[in-house]
């Protein structure tokens, strides 16, 4: 498993300037628009192999973001295959 990257969202900088509860996580769609291998444009070069492996890390910072007191919006979109 990777080791988080980022500080702990309640004790960093941002926490003591915005107070985390009265804010929101946008999160669009990344695991299907942007993510599903068969949304990948192949002859065009669009892969998202990069956007699959990070994932799991924005799991984990929703999870600690939720965790500090911040509100998640999910946006789902579809992937129209060409």
């Amino acid at each position: 498993m990777d080791t988080i990257k980022y500080p702990d969202i309640q004790s960093s900088l941002m926490a003591k300037k915005i107070k985390i509860s009265k804010t929101a996580l946008l999160v669009i769609d990344v695991t299907n628009a942007w993510a599903h291998p068969r949304c990948e444009i192949k002859r065009w070069g669009v892969h998202f192999g990069k956007i699959r492996k990070m994932v799991p890390k924005l799991k984990r910072f929703i999870q600690d973001y939720k965790m500090a007191g911040g509100t998640v919006i999910y946006i789902k979109s579809i992937c129209i295959a060409l």
